[in-house]
């Protein structure tokens, strides 16, 4: 998948970081019905993390993380089914 344009991999997590948060995300449902393949969760995450350093509106998101919708729903999911509290605790260990 492309890398997000320069001025936004600054802050994005490293490989590190990734190893460890990766396991800790949801799978993703296919439903059976076919459609198109899930986002890149680590481009996802880059791009919630954008939001949330920046103080930005969701429509703001930069487009080389993808769609805003898409990063915006990710958000919700994870938000409502625990997994960022997952996520901020390997976080808070890892450093």
């Amino acid at each position: 998948m492309k890398q997000p344009e320069k001025m936004t991999t600054r802050h994005n997590i490293t490989d590190r970081q990734w190893n460890h948060i990766k396991a800790l995300l949801p799978e993703h449902k296919s439903g059976g019905h076919g459609g198109r393949p899930p986002r890149n969760d680590r481009t996802l995450l880059n791009a919630m993390l954008w939001r949330t350093r920046t103080g930005s509106p969701w429509r703001d998101v930069p487009k080389a993380f993808g769609p805003w919708q898409t990063a915006y729903t990710r958000f919700r999911q994870w938000s409502d089914d625990g997994t960022f509290q997952e996520i901020g605790v390997v976080q808070n260990g890892a450093r």
